[in-house]
């Protein structure tokens, strides 16, 4: 396979990996991902990132449709207003841009509101647009 092929479905992969990065970490451990599927997307970035590829070229196939699976389950769960793709690229910009600081201090409500419907949070009404939500356990 081409290795400029190869970077372009790298990408693909990294970004279905960074959406449902996004999402598990919306709500508390264990509620919207078992720990088989937090095994898969942790395989997953190990293999994105790290995979030799002669490997990636002959596994691309089946990550992907694991991760497509994956994130079937959480689109039907969190309604979004822009693409899984779309999310993917804004969280790593904010990733880029805060580090890993967001799992301590959270992300804007107003970044968040943007992305998808957040009713399923069940956050409390009103909240201004600069309120920081919660990730992961802090959720």
């Amino acid at each position: 396979m081409d290795l400029d092929i190869q970077d372009d479905l790298r990408t693909q992969l990294e970004l279905k990996y960074l959406f449902l990065k996004f999402v598990g970490n919306l709500v508390t451990p264990d509620t919207l991902f078992d720990n088989d599927s937090r095994i898969q997307i942790d395989k997953a970035e190990d293999f994105i990132y790290h995979s030799a590829p002669d490997d990636f070229s002959r596994q691309f196939d089946d990550i992907s449709h694991q991760l497509d699976k994956l994130i079937a389950e959480g689109t039907n769960v969190l309604p979004l207003k822009l693409t899984p793709e779309e999310i993917a690229r804004e969280f790593k910009e904010l990733l880029n841009k805060e580090g890993k600081t967001i799992y301590r201090n959270g992300i804007p409500f107003g970044w968040l509101n943007r992305l998808i419907d957040c009713t399923y949070l069940k956050l409390p009404s009103g909240l201004p647009y600069h309120a920081r939500i919660g990730l992961w356990i802090h959720a």
